[in-house]
């Protein structure tokens, strides 16, 4: 797949302060709901299961503009995994 299909850049402003995003670094938990991996104590805990932001419906940004993807190109030794 293209790089230009695959991937776009959006502008987007925090919810939240940078702090409280960056929490505690090194710390991980996976959603309950969608599988994601949850950096730095990001986790929303309901009853017993842990939720990204987004399963939870309280995502850490908004997006500034309607949706208007920019192409993004990658260089080409970048390596996505």
């Amino acid at each position: 797949m293209p790089d230009e299909k695959l991937l776009s850049v959006q502008t987007v402003r925090l919810n939240i302060s940078i702090e409280r995003i960056i929490s505690r670094p090194g710390k991980k938990a996976i959603c309950d709901v969608c599988g994601e991996e949850i950096m730095n104590e990001r986790e929303i805990i309901r009853d017993v299961a842990a939720l990204c932001r987004s399963c939870a419906g309280s995502s850490y940004y908004s997006f500034v503009a309607d949706f208007c993807a920019t192409p993004v190109s990658l260089p080409k030794h970048a390596k996505i995994d």
